[in-house]
């Protein structure tokens, strides 16, 4: 289930640029919400930070980078598969397996950190433009001011 459905919308989305539409990406969003709820607790307890650290990062890359998904769906399936095999192995409580579990969420944070930081401020403004925002902030600001001081119109 976890695998095959986001891998489904991993191929959808992967020639998306930024801006998918709100719809689609409510829906995607949806099928996210279904995800969590759908979670193999407690067979893969050990894993269930480290998912919801992809689930947060795949989040923020529909919105910001759609791009990114398929290789993050392609990574966390790597992830999901290398623990399950684990756990089915005995092994889902070892330190090696927390360790690793560890290693891939710091990882999936670390796309959420990327995704998030902010672009240094690009300034498009032409000077005209600039010289408008100045007059309008001026008559606004002048607008406000008290009348103390100020000629007061007899002109209603």
């Amino acid at each position: 289930m976890l695998c095959g459905k986001m891998m489904e919308i991993a191929q959808e989305v992967s020639g998306a640029v930024p801006g998918l539409d709100a719809a689609r990406v409510a829906a995607i969003e949806q099928v996210l919400d279904d995800l969590i709820r759908r979670y193999p607790l407690p067979a893969l307890e050990t894993f269930y930070d480290c998912y919801l650290a992809w689930d947060d990062a795949l989040r923020v890359a529909l919105k910001a980078d759609p791009g990114r998904i398929p290789d993050m769906a392609a990574a966390c399936y790597d992830a999901v598969c290398y623990v399950s095999y684990a756990v089915n192995a005995g092994e889902g409580e070892s330190a090696g397996v927390r360790v690793y579990c560890e290693k891939i969420e710091d990882e999936f944070n670390a796309v959420v950190a990327g995704l998030t930081q902010k672009e240094p401020l690009t300034i498009t403004m032409t000077e005209k433009d600039l010289l408008d925002l100045t007059m309008r902030l001026s008559r606004s600001l002048a607008r406000e001011m008290p009348l103390l001081g100020r000629r007061q119109s007899t002109v209603s």
